[in-house]
Order: C-alpha cells, then structure tokens, then sequence
C-alpha cells in the first residue's frame, strides 16, 4: 500500500528516537472494499451478533460494520440494540430480514461508569436474540469492529475444544477478548466482546442496575461486577484472592487475542492499539494481560 511508503521515513526517524520498532497496519473503512467471501464450509447453529451502544457517525462506522457483517455472516442475526435519543445520525436500512433494531429508553441512572447502560442495552439486545431462536450470541459494540470473516466458526471451535468446568449453572464457556493489564485485577474479565450460549449471556446481563460505586464493593469496575454476580449465579463462590480470580478465568472462559480475530476499536489512541505491550509485555509478559497464551497456561494448571 502506498500509504505505507508516505509513513516510512517517519517511522525510521521515529525508531531511531525511540529505540522501538514501528509496524502499522491498514484496514478497509467502508464495506465496499472487502472482497472475502464467507466460510460456507461449516454449518453454524443460529448465531446472533449484537451491536450495543451509540451509532457511530463518522464514516458511517456503525453502518458500515453492519454491511461488513451482512458480507461475513449472511445467515446470523445482526441486532442492533440503540438508544431513543439516538436515531438521528446516518445509519443502515433495517429492511433486512436477518437485521433487528432495539429502540431502548436510557435508564434515568446510568450507573457507576455507565454500566446500567450496558446491561439495559444488552440485555434487551439478547431477550431479542432468544425470541428469535438464536443459540448464540456475539456481543460486541458499535465503537467496534471485527475484521475477521471466520470469528464465528473460530468461536464455536474453541467452545467444542474447551468444555465448561462441571458442576456449575453455565451451559458452555464464554469467550471474551483480553485488554489492557488486567491479570492482577480480581475477575476483570473484558466485558467488551462476549459470546457464549444464549442462556450463559442472559445470566450475565441480568446482574442488578449499579447506582454508585460503593454499590459494588469490593469489586472497583463494571467488569469485574458483572463477571462476580455472573458467578455468584452458576453457584460458584467468590473468594476475592488473585489465585480464585485465575482459576475463574481457567474454568468458566476462554481469552482470545484481539489480533486473532482482526478486532478493531474506534476509540481512544487508536492509532496505538498495541500501546499496552510497550508497558509491560517486553518486561513482563506475565502481569500485563490475560492473552490467550495466559489464559492456556492457566486452564492446564487449574485443570
């Protein structure tokens, strides 16, 4: 790509300065240029993916996820779960069979960093899954995109190779992506992206609305809230040590890598999106995130 070219003697200089080795990587904005047909090899059982959050606007981002989607998963369910006061901005056409949208009136709290808007959302996304016969869902959001056109074969794949820990209320494992050094926080399982059976997801969108902060000690964030009460309900205890954490992660879900599954944020220093590895994972790979490697070396020592 010629892009790559015009970023080269910046790179180089940067490089220099920095003692650091640059790469970048491009991805299509727009539908339209992705020409990769879907994996029709293997019959999938009725998946739904489910968009939650506020329409995207520039470059028509959310739409266009939808249209990617659409190109990727032409038999799952696309559902997208916005708000009233939100509706305005450009979006798709929701003519489409397999496409549901989710009008959802905010709640009048939104909660400790927003987290009755995430389950309110997402909750109603997934009733909406159920109604329609879907066995799994893909929550993800609209700020994201996957670039990956086999993420769901991969997905189911992983739940086939990893049965769930016996003896617990969880049909199978739920699959979430690692982000940031979150291995030293207790239960700080990503919330971002989540698949798993529709019975598991429901379950762990029905935690109780959050008012405050101290309404959810002696967790600290909306993740390791939702995750706790989510094991709270399968009838697992909750220790609140860093090694009960470890063996929660090893026994109720899988960890992918963001890259593995092409995962792209429209977010924050996006331009940076693998920032964390310089903070740590060239010092200590261990403490920075719950990769996939990680989360591997946990479920066989756990197991």
């Amino acid at each position: 790509m010629n892009t790559y070219k015009l970023l080269d003697p910046f790179a180089n200089k940067m490089e220099d300065l920095t003692g650091w080795f640059i790469t970048f990587h491009a991805r299509p904005i727009y539908a339209r240029d992705i020409h990769i047909q879907p994996d029709e090899t293997t019959v999938q059982p009725k998946i739904a993916i489910l968009l939650q959050g506020n329409f995207v606007s520039q470059h028509n981002f959310t739409a266009e996820t939808i249209k990617i989607y659409r190109k990727y998963f032409p038999q799952a369910l696309i559902i997208v779960s916005a708000w009233e006061d939100d509706l305005s901005g450009p979006r798709t056409p929701f003519s489409d069979k397999y496409i549901r949208l989710i009008v959802n009136q905010k709640p009048a709290d939104p909660g400790f960093k927003n987290v009755n808007l995430q389950l309110a959302s997402s909750l109603a996304g997934i009733n909406e899954a159920k109604r329609l016969g879907a066995k799994y869902v893909l929550k993800t959001r609209t700020d994201q995109r996957i670039y990956h056109p086999y993420v769901l074969n991969f997905f189911l794949a992983l739940l086939e190779q990893f049965p769930v820990s016996p003896g617990f209320q969880q049909k199978e494992r739920l699959i979430g992506i690692c982000l940031g050094p979150n291995r030293e926080k207790l239960y700080q399982f990503s919330d971002m992206l989540l698949f798993g059976r529709i019975d598991d997801m429901e379950r762990y969108w029905s935690a109780d609305p959050v008012m405050q902060k101290a309404d959810i000690k002696p967790v600290h964030t909306p993740e390791s809230y939702l995750f706790t009460r989510f094991l709270y309900s399968i009838g697992r205890d909750v220790a609140w040590t860093l090694e009960d954490s470890l063996k929660a992660y090893a026994s109720h879900c899988i960890a992918v890598d963001p890259p593995a599954i092409d995962w792209y944020w429209h977010k924050y220093e996006r331009h940076r999106e693998y920032r964390a590895l310089k903070r740590g994972h060239y010092r200590d790979p261990i403490v920075n995130t719950l990769s996939f490697l990680e989360w591997l070396r946990l479920y066989h020592k756990f197991s």
